[in-house]
């Protein structure tokens, strides 16, 4: 195992994210691209990412997508749909980005996470309320329009880069896949210094 100490997972992210995203010739604005490093950051931390359901030992689970879009959908308040949402877009983009290889053997596909995902990213961007900074909708429009080239590994090959050749049956085609792609060269530990 190789362990990489690094002095802030942020700047470790913000640099992995960066490469992937010119290696696979895909642009997003300077705040979409803090917005991903911040969901990458939390999601470091797996209680972040998964849900304790009933006593504190139990064991952590990840919610199935259908749950989390009824839940949100049937959220009392304009508030907690919009977190659900929230939460359904972002668990998605992870979770399509880092684990599509194990779809293969799945049930449910990557599409159907790519499809949840970019459609919650696309009704917080349409219905952000006007306490909600322009910001802020134009980050959820631009992930919920550039979701699948995040994420698609099925996607035409984007990279023109030799190291990412057509040729080459290992090259990611989606960003979060060429981020995955960093993190699984053998087998990497990163320790926050």
């Amino acid at each position: 195992m190789t362990i990489q100490p690094v002095a802030s997972l942020k700047e470790f992210f913000r640099d992995a994210l960066h490469d992937a995203l010119s290696h696979q010739h895909v642009a997003v604005e300077d705040q979409t691209e803090h917005y991903v490093v911040n969901l990458l950051t939390l999601f470091s931390d797996a209680d972040a990412l998964f849900e304790r359901e009933g006593a504190p030992r139990e064991r952590s689970r990840l919610k199935p997508l259908a749950v989390m879009l009824g839940e949100a959908l049937e959220a009392p308040t304009h508030e907690a749909r919009f977190r659900g949402l929230q939460r359904l877009g972002d668990v998605s983009l992870f979770i399509a980005g880092f684990f599509s290889a194990g779809f293969a053997r799945k049930l449910v596909d990557i599409d159907y996470h790519i499809a949840m995902g970019g459609r919650a990213y696309g009704a917080l961007a349409e219905n952000c309320g006007p306490a909600r900074a322009r910001t802020l909708r134009q980050v959820f429009a631009e992930l919920a329009a550039k979701f699948t080239p995040m994420n698609d590994r099925k996607a035409p090959k984007l990279s023109r880069s030799p190291a990412f050749s057509r040729s080459n049956p290992r090259q990611p085609n989606s960003v979060m896949a060429a981020m995955s792609s960093t993190f699984n060269v053998g087998t990497l530990r990163i320790v926050l210094m």
